[in-house]
């Protein structure tokens, strides 16, 4: 099947406290709880807890691939 077209989504309702982290050049937005941190990242972006114990790496794929095909077999791929 061809490639389903990207759509924005309201952005989600986040819990007291967390802040929103928006991406507009690559079109995605999360949020992270407070005091945490997030900067971009070619493709991305990296989350760094208070403490820095704790990193995570945030991407997206836009490719045809990721948009066509069952989303477990694709993970798994």
């Amino acid at each position: 099947p061809p490639p389903a077209r990207e759509r924005s989504e309201p952005l989600a309702r986040l819990p007291r406290g967390w802040t929103r982290v928006v991406d507009r050049v690559d079109g995605f937005s999360f949020g992270v709880p407070r005091g945490w941190r997030a900067h971009r990242v070619q493709g991305g972006a990296l989350v760094r807890s208070v403490d820095k114990a704790l990193a995570v790496s945030v991407s997206f794929d836009r490719t045809a691939p990721a948009r066509t095909e069952d989303l477990r077999t694709y993970a798994s791929r």
